[in-house]
């Protein structure tokens, strides 16, 4: 999730004001929105996940990069996770999100044999997916619950520190 400013008046003017500001004001914003953030997305995320796979897959590395504009990050982890460890969330987290229509699509690739030929194997690797779900399963549907209230306290944070800064109290 990137937070756009497009429409939103409030929101540009707080992008406006990032670029303005010191290097110690924005740096004060950005640890606190990455903070305050940082709860609000794990939240989100981990109210929405329905399966220990969601969460191991979905979940993992769930953060929000503060910055202009800041980023919420999910399924981020490159680490191998299952008993073959052939599923990597970072590559393999639309799979979940999204499902898959036909669970009965054959797959078809070569592997080498324990006696070291190579042979041709058919299998239905989608089997273990859910079903699909266009809007999203999990990370979609916390960006929507999630997407206002980190925009409101972007703006609120600026607003606060910004006064803060004027005020001589940094």
């Amino acid at each position: 999730m990137v937070l756009s400013a497009k429409g939103q008046p409030e929101l540009r003017a707080a992008s406006i004001a990032l670029k303005r500001v010191s290097r110690e004001v924005r740096s004060d914003i950005n640890a606190a929105l990455r903070q305050q953030g940082n709860d609000i997305w794990r939240g989100e995320v981990a109210g929405k996940t329905r399966t220990s796979l969601d969460t191991a897959i979905l979940g993992s590395n769930v953060r929000v990069a503060a910055g202009n504009p800041p980023v919420a990050i999910a399924a981020g982890s490159r680490r191998p996770i299952g008993r073959g460890r052939r599923l990597v969330p970072d590559r393999s987290w639309a799979a979940w999100e999204f499902g898959t229509d036909n669970k009965d699509t054959y797959s078809r690739y070569a592997r080498k044999s324990k006696n070291g030929g190579r042979h041709q194997v058919e299998r239905r690797t989608m089997r273990g997916l859910p079903p699909r779900y266009r809007k999203g399963r999990v990370l979609y549907p916390a960006v929507r619950s999630a997407a206002p209230r980190v925009a409101s306290l972007l703006v609120k944070l600026v607003v606060s520190k910004v006064m803060s800064a004027a005020e001589g109290s940094r």
